[in-house]
Order: C-alpha cells, then structure tokens, then sequence
C-alpha cells in the first residue's frame, strides 16, 4: 500500500472501528498499513489529510471522549482551541498543550495516539 492510502486508513480509524465491532483499534491499525509505515507518516502529512478530509475530527474528538483507559487525549475547550494531552489513571499526566487549529491538534493526537498503539505490543 503506498503512504497517501495508510495516512488515509489511519485518519478513518475511529470510523472503521464503529463499523467493525468486533474488530480491535489495534488489529484494524495493524491493517492499515501504519506499522510498517509509521516512519513516513508525520504530523504534517496527517494534517495535510485531516485538512482535506475534516469531516474525521469530530470522529477523532469522539473516539477521544469514549476511551476508558489513561493514555492521550484530544478536546475542544472552546469555539476555538483545542487540545492534546495525556492522562494516567495513576494521576500523571503530561501538561497539555493548546492549539487554535483543529486540524493540527487531531494530527498531533492521532499521530501520538496510533504509536502508544503500535508500541503496545
């Protein structure tokens, strides 16, 4: 697969994932292509998609919202910033940080959120 259609399998994600039920994050990432990509997929080009494809963030806010582990996250503070972090359930947490662009905040987010995911194992 070449890297324009792993960076858009990864930006679907959350969408994939409510249409396959049975099917874990893990296993439909690891489909996706993005292990053996991860390297050539940067924020940027995350970006670049998200930009072109923004009806995913609500998708990624959401998929955000709906995890019930520790780990990062991604939240709209307001009309117009958004944010990225991460959580422990231990109570650590790393600071976090603000943007006023939605599309790079998501990016950021999936791209710190799929490597927790790929470096699980």
């Amino acid at each position: 697969m070449n890297t324009a259609g792993t960076i858009l399998n990864v930006i679907r994600l959350p969408r994939t994932f409510d249409e396959n039920e049975n099917v874990s994050v893990h296993t439909l990432l690891l489909d996706s292509g993005y292990f053996e990509a991860h390297e050539l997929v940067s924020e940027a080009a995350l970006c670049a998609a998200v930009r072109e494809h923004s009806e995913y963030i609500e998708d990624w806010l959401s998929f955000s919202a709906n995890k019930r582990t520790s780990g990062w996250y991604f939240q709209q503070t307001d009309r117009t910033h958004w944010e990225v972090g991460y959580a422990s359930a231990g109570g650590g947490s790393i600071d976090p940080t603000q943007y006023s662009d939605a599309a790079v905040a998501c990016a950021v987010f999936i791209k710190r959120e799929v490597e927790d995911i790929r470096l699980e194992l």
